[in-house]
């Protein structure tokens, strides 16, 4: 498990992110089935994680993508993604 630090999410926000993690001995970055879930780090704000893809560049890196929505109509947070 990993916990990605991504930045800040506005009231009522939909953001989809793309991550891609090759590494030396995993040169393709793929990770098999990867679920993804956000971590919201201010009180009073509720993200909710749906639309995880997966998908192979032309380089042949895989991408991971989830979009993130923040289903609160007045609380902003910043949030990190956490991978299993």
């Amino acid at each position: 498990m990993a916990r990605i630090p991504m930045g800040f999410i506005g009231p009522g926000v939909t953001i989809r992110i793309p991550v891609s993690s090759p590494s030396l001995f995993n040169p393709s970055g793929d990770w098999g089935p990867m679920y993804m879930l956000a971590n919201p780090r201010n009180p009073g704000a509720t993200l909710v994680c749906d639309f995880h893809g997966k998908l192979l560049g032309f380089n042949g890196v895989f991408t991971y993508l989830v979009s993130v929505t923040n289903t609160s109509t007045t609380f902003s947070t910043f949030f990190d993604l956490d991978t299993t």
